[in-house]
């Protein structure tokens, strides 16, 4: 289970996650996308 399937966090976080999601939607990458994930986590309600 991906954590960005868990989309319940607070309104700033999600505004921060949106723009960063949007960053690395440019660049494409697995690699990078499983870090936004981890970086998702620090944000997503378990």
């Amino acid at each position: 289970m991906g954590c960005w399937m868990q989309w319940q966090f607070p309104y700033f976080c999600g505004f921060y996650l949106s723009v960063y999601f949007h960053f690395y939607l440019h660049i494409l990458s697995y690699s990078y996308l499983f870090q936004f994930c981890n970086i998702y986590k620090l944000c997503c309600v378990e």
